[in-house]
């Protein structure tokens, strides 16, 4: 045990903080955001995470996600989680653990989020549906008229499905609530510069996780569970960003083996066992790349 360790059990948490706050040693800057939290200095907590944030994600990533959240939502700072969340979910691939974190933290924030929130007017929400530049109001906008009546909303809503300044996921999640809240209306969607017009309640409910990977363990013989978690992910991820759209309506095989494929190189795993699956199912190799491709470009994966 250090000697900083000792003085963080005796409780010297300002010696900590006075001697280590320069530091660029992991151990140590955990110990000073530790002292923080425990003097009840939240905002200087944060501060020292996001000041040291590089150091931090290469020691322990999920430790910093959950972390630096946490602290945010103890200041009641519902925006700061969700944009510090949206950092996170953005960054290139890390870990099969920290893919698997990153739903159940996102439903942690909402969890928060409704636990704590006053109840929000109708007219505020309006007035946040409407302000595209401040995405995380906006998200945590929609979440919340998941709960209510929608008619109030749904004219804004329709309105965002065609805007320019709202990215394609947020489109896909404020269609899947029309879906579920089963609107008769026709609704026009441009996403990636493809246009749609749909009825959302005759509209198919986009694939749940649980049918996810039933087709990917369905499907896949392997014993690596991490590869055919990342698949999953990845599966989901593209189905989000492409609905209204489905997945696996043509080519079932090769989209999943594409999809095989990617997590394997993505885990810097041979693919020529892959390759030999293709050859034996007299599938076209091509066909399967050309796929692979384009998943690649949607979901824009960094290997």
């Amino acid at each position: 045990m250090s000697i900083y360790e000792e003085l963080f059990k005796k409780g010297e948490y300002q010696k900590i903080v006075e001697e280590l706050e320069l530091s660029t040693i992991p151990q140590e800057i955990w110990l000073v955001v530790d002292s923080y939290v425990q003097m009840n200095q939240i905002d200087n907590a944060i501060r020292t995470i996001e000041n040291n944030r590089e150091i931090l994600l290469k020691d322990d990533p999920k430790k910093l996600m959950f972390l630096n959240i946490d602290l945010y939502l103890l200041n009641n700072d519902f925006v700061k989680a969700l944009t510090t969340f949206s950092y996170f979910e953005e960054l290139p691939y890390i870990s099969i653990e920290v893919e698997e974190l990153l739903p159940s933290l996102k439903q942690y924030i909402y969890k928060k989020m409704n636990d704590k929130s006053s109840k929000i007017s109708d007219s505020e929400i309006i007035k946040n549906i409407k302000n595209y530049d401040k995405k995380d109001l906006f998200l945590k906008s929609v979440y919340e008229i998941q709960k209510r009546d929608i008619k109030p909303f749904l004219s804004y809503l329709k309105n965002a499905l065609i805007s320019d300044k709202i990215d394609d996921t947020i489109k896909s999640l404020i269609l899947i609530l029309l879906v579920e809240k089963h609107v008769d209306d026709e609704v026009k969607i441009i996403k990636d510069n493809k246009e749609y017009i749909v009825t959302p309640h005759y509209l198919d409910p986009i694939l749940t996780m649980d049918e996810i990977e039933k087709i990917v363990y369905g499907n896949i013989n392997d014993k690596d569970v991490s590869i055919l978690n990342l698949m999953s992910q990845l599966i989901a991820e593209y189905a989000l960003k492409i609905y209204p759209d489905t997945i696996f309506e043509d080519g079932e095989e090769e989209y999943i083996l594409a999809f095989y494929m990617l997590a394997n190189e993505m885990f810097q795993k041979d693919t020529k066992s892959i390759e030999d699956i293709i050859e034996q199912k007299h599938l076209n190799k091509e066909t399967i790349l050309s796929i692979k491709k384009c998943i690649k470009e949607t979901l824009n994966t960094e290997q």
